[in-house]
């Protein structure tokens, strides 16, 4: 028993010796980390090498007392993110302790950035006897332009879709597969027809094919586009046997002498009551649309904008519809920046 207890003894001695031999060797490893509240002591430099803080390396940082590679490397990092230092006291926003820097800041050095700049011509010298009779009394001075303030020009970016109405010629041009000639061709034709109803009219421009219609769609669009009909074909004829028959069989015209041409910005309800199929709901819905939505007619294929006009209905109210007095099918198309102004 007193043998184990000499042994246990024995073994708390020996820990406790390695303990305290490994916490003065800590404590001797802690003297060479030099930590905020430690003083700094420079007895290395007599005479200090300035040190470009621009230039330095992470090599020449380390050799400065203070400075472990690892803050060199911080001091490097923060320098190569945010661009040179242009003062001093930037080491401090890169990671160095103040009191470091106190002590180090007369090793460090910075070079600033030359600007380029205009010559600046000399002063005139005065002359007694003077250059000529019309001479200036004063001579304005001399200013210095740094290029560097100058804005760089830059071409303004193109936005897609084009509204097809408001592209002009250079914004035409940049559509796949138009050139000058075709962008010239639809400001033609768009000035020729008073602006564009439907995307679909692009193909009545000489030079644009089915192929180049469907290249250039999703590049364009209309704010208003309009449903134009499409025309029907004819009927075959209907080979005569019997003149008598002939004369039976001839339809009635479509078109009513009593019905006047209708001018949609001014009709009223009970006009629109002579057209075929149109009921006194129908009517309503057309004066709705001219007086709260559209509030005025710039073509005839506006009327579709009605729910339930149809084609069918259109195509048999066509010959009796204008949108002025005149008796015309449009108006000239406006652009937009023109009308408010």
């Amino acid at each position: 028993m007193h043998r184990k207890i000499i042994l246990f003894c024995m073994y708390l001695i020996v820990i406790s010796g390695f303990c305290l031999i490994k916490f003065k060797r800590d404590s001797q490893s802690l003297e060479n980390i030099i930590p905020h509240t430690h003083e700094y002591h420079l007895e290395i430099y007599t005479e200090p090498t300035l040190l470009d803080i621009n230039a330095a390396s992470v090599s020449k940082f380390a050799e400065l007392p203070g400075i472990s590679r690892s803050l060199a490397q911080q001091i490097i990092a923060y320098r190569d993110a945010n661009g040179e230092f242009s003062a001093l006291s930037d080491l401090v926003k890169a990671g160095m302790p103040e009191k470091l820097y106190t002590m180090l800041k007369d090793y460090f050095s910075i070079t600033e950035q030359e600007k380029t700049e205009t010559p600046v011509f000399p002063a005139i010298p005065e002359t007694t006897e003077p250059f000529s009779e019309t001479a200036p009394e004063t001579i304005p001075e001399m200013t210095t332009i740094i290029f560097s303030e100058i804005p760089e020009l830059t071409e303004p970016e193109l936005s897609f879709p084009l509204e097809l109405n408001q592209a002009s010629f250079e914004e035409l041009c940049t559509l796949p597969g138009i050139g000058n000639v075709i962008a010239q061709r639809i400001l033609e034709y768009r000035d020729t027809i008073g602006g564009f109803l439907n995307c679909s009219q692009l193909l009545d421009v000489p030079g644009i094919g089915e192929v180049k219609y469907a290249e250039i769609l999703p590049y364009v669009y209309l704010e208003i586009e309009y449903i134009i009909p499409e025309e029907s074909e004819p009927e075959p004829e209907i080979p005569m046997t019997d003149p008598v028959e002939q004369v039976s069989e001839i339809p009635e015209s479509s078109e009513n002498p009593e019905i006047p041409v209708l001018n949609l910005n001014t009709v009223t309800k009970e006009e629109l009551l002579l057209l075929p199929g149109c009921d006194e709901a129908l009517a309503d819905e057309i004066i709705l649309l001219r007086e709260r939505d559209i509030h005025e007619f710039y073509h005839i294929y506006e009327i579709t904008l009605a729910e339930h006009v149809t084609k069918e209905l259109f195509a048999q109210w066509q010959p009796y519809l204008a949108v002025s007095d005149d008796g015309s099918t449009q108006e000239p198309y406006i652009p937009p920046a023109l009308q408010e102004s």
